[in-house]
């Protein structure tokens, strides 16, 4: 069997024909490999590769926190669902929607989680008491 041409020992014009770089636009990832090389029986090697649209990470909230269900950064693949809470003493506000989902269209659904300090804290803090003219001793 005859050895295969490595791509140093390609011509430049041979070179062009027989390898195939995998590009991938911007907002996608690829899944297999980035290129495909033509060989000797006529066929490519590997298997076809296939992007996948993806999402940026979203901002994280003042005060909150997001826990995705995918650990691929900094874009996420469809369908990973971001899990947005606030941190201890915040509350979400009533427009915020605290699961989002990055779908097909690259986008996340559901709006921006916004922490607002809650009312218990802002009370706690503020308030104080003064017993002393409704107990007598």
């Amino acid at each position: 069997m005859e050895a295969l041409p490595t791509l140093m020992d390609l011509p430049a014009a041979d070179l062009l024909i027989a390898f195939l770089p995998i590009l991938v636009t911007n907002g996608y990832t690829i899944t297999g490999e980035g290129f495909r090389v033509c060989q000797n029986d006529g066929t490519w090697s590997g298997t076809a590769p296939t992007c996948q649209a993806t999402c940026p990470d979203l901002t994280v909230p003042t005060n909150g926190v997001i826990i995705y269900s995918s650990s691929t950064t900094p874009h996420r693949p469809r369908g990973t669902v971001a899990t947005q809470s606030c941190l201890n003493g915040y509350v979400p506000s009533t427009t915020s929607t605290a699961t989002r989902v990055c779908g097909a269209d690259r986008l996340w659904s559901g709006s921006a989680l916004t922490c607002q300090l809650s009312p218990v804290y802002v009370s706690m803090g503020t308030t104080t008491q003064d017993c002393s003219s409704r107990y007598s001793p």
